[in-house]
């Protein structure tokens, strides 16, 4: 089977405001797995819009203190524009990502959940995070946010689909089941708190060979007369 693909984001988002507009990525169909990420600096709930879930949170507290969130829906196709998430008002910045070939029913992520970490300890490093995937062919989606904007470097091999601003988002194939290993990426500032988090989105399952019919063995008198 092959991984699930990155297709595309729509428009990042950021500045300060009441309810987040986060903009649909291009070219939505129906199974796509839809994932948003954003970075807010305060504690505020935040409500998803229909059937949208918020798969982690991870926040710092201090002078740099912001909250990292991550929501996913499967997509019913043909989703564009904007959709509302509502929060009260502060500085955030939002991107939503799609997603293809990812399983087509149930929770998208592997069962080992989503890592998150945080650090206010000074250092350009991100906060290390890990996971061990229970199956081939997962894509582990990365991410990390620093208080201060400017550029991010991802761990090794995974692909940057945004690395600038206050927030960084990544992915990479893994194409057997264990451990990631400790990943870990740059931030603009060392002295700044950051968060990071790790999830794997599942396969699409593939199909099952067609079941055999009984096998039939020739009667004694077909092998006898030379007809099998």
């Amino acid at each position: 089977m092959a991984a699930p693909a990155f297709g595309a984001a729509g428009t990042y988002l950021a500045g300060t405001a009441a309810n987040s507009a986060v903009a649909y990525p291009a070219s939505v169909g129906a199974g796509d797995i839809l994932l948003m990420a954003m970075y807010i600096e305060s504690t505020t709930a935040v409500t998803p819009p229909g059937s949208w879930v918020q798969k982690a949170t991870v926040a710092v507290t201090g002078v740099s203190a912001h909250t990292f969130r991550l929501f996913w829906i499967r997509a019913t196709g043909g989703e564009s524009g904007t959709v509302t998430f509502t929060h009260s008002s502060a500085y955030r910045e939002c991107m939503m990502a799609r997603y293809t070939g990812c399983v087509a029913s149930g929770d998208p992520f592997d069962t080992a959940g989503v890592n998150t970490a945080s650090s206010t300890t000074p250092s350009s490093a991100t906060p290390a995070v890990t996971l061990t995937t229970g199956g081939a062919d997962e894509l582990l989606v990365w991410y990390t946010t620093n208080f201060d904007g400017g550029t991010f470097t991802a761990p090794s091999g995974f692909n940057g689909r945004h690395l600038a601003n206050d927030m960084a988002i990544a992915d990479l194939a893994q194409t057997v089941a264990g451990s990631t290993g400790s990943l870990a990426g740059t931030g603009p500032s060392a002295a700044d708190g950051k968060t990071a988090a790790l999830g794997a989105l599942l396969p699409a399952a593939t199909a099952s060979p067609a079941p055999r019919g009984p096998l039939v063995m020739p009667g004694l008198a077909a092998i006898q007369a030379g007809s099998w």
